[in-house]
């Protein structure tokens, strides 16, 4: 039987149930055994289109492995590359605090040499050079220091804070947290807490920052 003949068969019973009329008790009986046909008709046309049904759930199988593979080693790249873009970006910024504590450290020293020149005028009793060595040293303590080390800037590439969620001691996390639970342990759920409240403490459980490259 093809699909013309199966499509056939189940608009001519559509047909026959519009013209039924159901007024004795015979018509009843008949309606039923009408039915039986109906329900092995339906069975007729399920068993019909199984075959292909299952023919391209098979092929839509095999497609998403293949996609997963694929997407597999593309999420591979990223991973790899975003670790050494944020690797580079936490060493600039490293060195970025390093130079302004330099900086800092430099006008600091600097300040002191001004405040004790004026410090060895005063007792001289050269009071211009004192008074001179004093507001240059006060300079020296408001100006921020500049510093040439600049973060990699590049649009669609920014960083973001993510808190992530460590179990230290599962024994000790509760079955459930303001009405919510999250045993066995859904760290899912508990970052939806964390996220409703920043300050929850939920016990055995440690909230904790990472820095994630978002690519848009």
């Amino acid at each position: 039987m093809d699909e013309i003949e199966v499509k056939q068969q189940a608009t001519t019973l559509e047909q026959q149930a519009q013209d039924y009329q159901i007024a004795t008790n015979d018509d009843y009986e008949q309606g039923a055994e009408f039915l039986k046909r109906v329900k092995g008709t339906e069975k007729e046309v399920k068993s019909y289109w199984k075959p292909a049904k299952d023919a391209a759930a098979k092929a839509h199988k095999e497609i998403c492995q293949k996609e997963k593979a694929m997407l597999s080693i593309c999420e591979s790249a990223e991973k790899i590359l975003k670790g050494k873009m944020l690797s580079y970006s936490q060493k600039v910024e490293a060195d970025r605090r390093a130079a302004e504590e330099a900086a800092r450290k430099a006008a600091q020293e600097e300040s002191d040499r001004l405040l004790a020149e004026a410090a060895k005028a005063e007792k001289s009793g050269d009071s211009a050079s004192a008074t001179v060595n004093m507001a240059m040293a006060e300079q020296m303590e408001n100006v921020k220091p500049a510093v040439q080390v600049a973060a990699p800037k590049v649009a669609g590439v920014s960083k973001k804070k993510v808190w992530k969620c460590c179990i230290t001691d599962s024994s000790k996390v509760p079955v459930a947290v303001c009405g919510v639970c999250i045993r066995p342990i859904d760290t899912k759920a508990v970052m939806q807490l964390h996220r409703l409240n920043p300050n929850v403490e939920i016990a055995g459980c440690e909230f904790f920052q990472t820095e994630q490259l978002a690519i848009r």
